[in-house]
């Protein structure tokens, strides 16, 4: 309602699991969906997997999707560097189609002062993440982390991060584009120099909290903390040669007793 002009919210990942409330979503004879429900309370537009979305196997991941899959969400779960097997308990929920849930990248476009800006975005999970929920996944593979080996292959992941970008900037002329990883450092900063184009890079997994953006060549790299803890504002506009953050670039809003409680979601979890 603040904002002068358009908004995404973005979730770095690993929005399942440590609440009282995380063993429900799994469980397919109880219709209620807390993770779910409470990003379509809150109006998010983008979030990604991280390693704990697997905690409860991929059997509990795939309940989850069914459960969200059958009301009406209006966000979408990013995952480019996903090598799915068709074995999958969850795989009919990945697809290239705007009705899927499960996508490799997505192209919003906005009216911004009379001029349309497309801004093209992808997600990826990790290497450390991959490795952290090695067991738990047996069909879930991902470029970027050998699973017979359990090594890292950060070549493989800069290859395709540059290769999406590319087309992003080429064949669906963006004006921006944003990586949600679900890696902090030093996966970030690496993964930022060995790949061209990004402008914002949304970091999560190491629960820091970058006071500042740090920025590498064009890349502005944020990361808002742990747990919820706070929602991270990041403002920017468009330049000659990248993005510029506007006004005081990046502030952190505390969630804590001092924010009024929101009707809806106190409601979802006191009935």
């Amino acid at each position: 309602k603040e904002a002068k002009g358009p908004v995404l919210l973005l979730d770095g990942g690993d929005f399942f699991g440590g609440t009282l409330y995380h063993l429900i979503a799994p469980r397919g004879d109880i219709t209620f969906n807390p993770e779910i429900d409470f990003f379509k309370m809150i109006g998010l537009d983008y979030t990604i997997f991280g390693n704990h979305e697997f905690d409860t196997r991929e059997e509990g991941l795939a309940t989850m999707l069914s459960k969200a899959n059958k009301t009406s969400v209006s966000f979408k779960i990013l995952a480019t560097n996903l090598l799915l097997n068709q074995q999958a308990p969850w795989a009919s929920f990945f697809g290239v189609s705007e009705n899927s849930l499960v996508i490799p990248r997505a192209i919003r476009q906005f009216d911004v002062k009379g001029r349309k800006i497309k801004i093209g975005l992808i997600g990826i999970i990790g290497p450390d993440a991959l490795l952290v929920c090695r067991s738990n996944r047996h069909f879930s593979h991902f470029i970027g982390f050998n699973d017979e080996t359990n090594r890292a292959e950060f070549g493989e992941l800069y290859q395709l991060l540059n290769r999406e970008v590319k087309d992003l900037r080429e064949k669906e002329k963006v004006d921006v584009v944003i990586l949600i990883a679900h890696a902090g450092n030093p996966e970030d900063e690496k993964i930022v120099k060995n790949v061209s184009g990004i402008d914002i890079f949304i970091a999560g997994h190491t629960h820091d909290l970058y006071p500042t953006p740090k920025k590498i060549g064009r890349t502005w790299i944020a990361e808002a903390g742990e747990y919820g803890k706070y929602l991270g504002v990041l403002k920017f506009a468009l330049a000659p040669h990248g993005i510029e953050l506007a006004n005081e670039g990046q502030t952190f809003i505390p969630i804590d007793d001092k924010v009024e409680s929101d009707a809806e979601v106190l409601a979802a979890m006191t009935k």
